[in-house]
């Protein structure tokens, strides 16, 4: 009898210091997906009929963020229309506006529009030649609750390669300084796969891949914790491309 207690005590101090893995399920990974949707105006948001079609739309898509190029505002201090303000008073939603040029009396340039906020936020002018429109790149950081996401909107030059190069290169040099955060670019990038310009941000950088639209590009970090689940091709009410994608955030 007194054999058989021995047996029984040791028994179960081996199966106690099991090693836990053994026994224990792995935790799952955490995720998160936020839709986001891309578009060029064309400088077609000027009066309140088309800002609430449009807002309609942006609506209707259900995405989270929306990253827009070709928007204007009043110069500061001037009066006018101001389709930034608009559009995300329709939408009821947070956003930042990056300055590039002077266009028809106003400021022109690109523009983060979120349901989430959208925090240290900043403007940098790209490079271009003597002569050609300027061109500028907004930046903002959005907290999508599992992760924050850095945001860029941007629009390259639509006429030349060389000046898409060197703003391609510009656009590398800028997010180098984010290299320890997720980040999402989307914009005009007037490029095809074929292109040097493309070529030098897909081989950094994760791209839609889809060749949906000659104009609108989504590019992430080359990160597996950020991945383009999908994107789709929508016609915008003002008759643009814009691209609709769910992005998949892992933790």
């Amino acid at each position: 009898m007194k054999n058989l207690t021995i047996i029984f005590v040791f028994s179960i101090l081996f199966f106690s210091c099991a090693p836990k893995e053994n026994i224990l399920k792995k935790k799952s990974q955490l995720s998160s997906s936020v839709k986001i949707l891309v578009v060029n105006s064309g400088h077609a948001l000027n009066s309140k009929s088309p800002i609430s079609k449009f807002a309609d739309w942006v609506k209707k898509s259900e995405c989270d963020i929306l990253f827009i190029q070709q928007i204007e505002q009043p110069k500061s201090g001037q009066g006018g229309f101001n389709a930034v303000r608009s559009l995300a008073k329709n939408l009821d939603w947070n956003y930042y506006f990056g300055n590039a040029r002077y266009y028809e009396g106003f400021d022109s340039g690109n523009a983060i529009f979120s349901l989430f906020p959208v925090m240290q936020t900043t403007t940098q002018d790209l490079p271009v030649s003597k002569g050609r429109v300027r061109r500028s790149l907004a930046f903002g950081v959005i907290d999508v609750g599992v992760t924050s996401l850095s945001c860029v909107s941007v629009e390259f030059d639509e006429e030349l390669k060389a000046e898409r190069i060197l703003q391609a290169n510009n656009l590398k040099s800028f997010l180098k300084k984010y290299d320890d955060n997720l980040f999402l670019v989307c914009g005009s990038f007037y490029t095809n796969k074929t292109e040097l310009a493309f070529k030098n941000l897909s081989d950094n950088f994760k791209s839609d891949n889809e060749n949906l639209s000659n104009v609108i590009r989504i590019f992430t970090s080359n990160s597996p914790k950020i991945e383009i689940e999908s994107v789709k091709y929508l016609k915008s009410p003002l008759n643009n491309d814009g691209l609709l994608a769910v992005i998949k955030i892992l933790q």
